[in-house]
């Protein structure tokens, strides 16, 4: 076994060869090794513990041993110069944060057994522009891809049971969703990524300049749209009861809103810098009373449109 922060931040090491012996690889044990480029893993390990390899930011490539079968929480976190990541096909869970700010990494090839990607697993992999994702995937952690900004498109095949709040936020080259048409769970309703159970919608593709949620939606998810500064306009429909918290974060360009007269909208876009860009707002037919302080610190409002109700 290689203990516990056994070599934390040794920064000046570069690289490690590791006896068949060694069976686990404990938590911490090359945490901060800034200047480790090359490790070879022995076969025999079949553990390594969380934050083992995290903020290792000169190591570029990483084959994991047959016989692990969880990546855990942390393990590569922050690694930024790493390219090349090799799971076997025993491995049936990826840890929260695993993989988090590994920027260079633009491919990942997800086992056939993997089950779960927890909570942050790829959040801030910028360059990541290939996924491979496994029939046997069930559960997606809240932002698990978030901000990978190069990510084109995610595939929920038909065992996708849980995708987590703000999974694809601030995926701004996401092009289109795809999910498996005997998936219980989920839908693609108007190219939205929607749950099935609580007519909710969970993402939109990240290219959008306009955000036309489809009639019959009730339920915006928390982080559902956040982090796409391309969105100008936005419609919202009547149908739509509920929206999450952070829904609309960092949509920093909204100017055309067309809603229910339901929400003020500092209440749908909750930070002053949002407000002061709207320029027009639109309430639907059946309206009877506009929100408290609907279009309060809207600065550049010009025009409003009321329905007769």
């Amino acid at each position: 076994q290689v203990s516990y922060r056994a070599f934390y931040g040794c920064s000046s090491l570069t690289s490690v060869a590791l006896p068949e012996s060694i069976v686990e690889i404990g938590r911490y044990a090359f945490e901060g090794c800034s200047s480790l480029k090359t490790i070879a893993l022995p076969s025999s390990v079949t553990i390594i513990g969380g934050s083992a390899f995290s903020s290792c930011t000169s190591l570029t490539a990483i084959a994991i041993p047959d016989g692990v079968r969880n990546i855990s929480e942390s393990v590569f976190k922050g690694c930024s110069a790493l390219t090349s990541v090799v799971l076997p096909e025993s491995v049936t869970e990826i840890g929260q944060y695993a993989f988090e700010g590994c920027s260079a990494l633009t491919a990942i090839d997800l086992p056939d057994k993997l089950v779960e990607i927890g909570a942050y697993a790829f959040r801030d992999c910028a360059s990541l522009t290939t996924v491979t994702w496994p029939s046997s995937l069930a559960r997606i952690g809240s932002q698990a891809f978030a901000a990978c900004a190069k990510l084109p498109a995610a595939a929920l095949g038909a065992s996708v049971t849980t995708v987590g709040d703000g999974a694809f936020r601030g995926c701004t080259s996401l092009l289109s969703f795809d999910v498996a048409e005997d998936n219980s769970s989920f839908e693609v309703r108007s190219g939205y990524l929607c749950r099935k159970t609580d007519s909710a919608v969970l993402a939109a593709p990240g290219t959008l300049t306009e955000l036309r949620i489809p009639d019959g939606v009730t339920t915006i998810a928390p982080s559902a749209f956040a982090g796409l500064p391309g969105l100008r306009k936005v419609y919202i429909p009547n149908s739509v009861t509920t929206i999450g918290s952070s829904a609309f974060e960092g949509c920093i360009n909204i100017a055309d809103v067309t809603s229910s007269g339901r929400w003020a909208m500092k209440t749908l876009f909750p930070y002053n810098v949002y407000t002061k860009v709207i320029t027009n707002v639109t309430v639907l037919a059946g309206c009877e009373r506009l929100a408290d302080s609907f279009c309060q610190d809207c600065a550049k409002l010009q025009k409003v449109t009321l329905p007769d109700s």
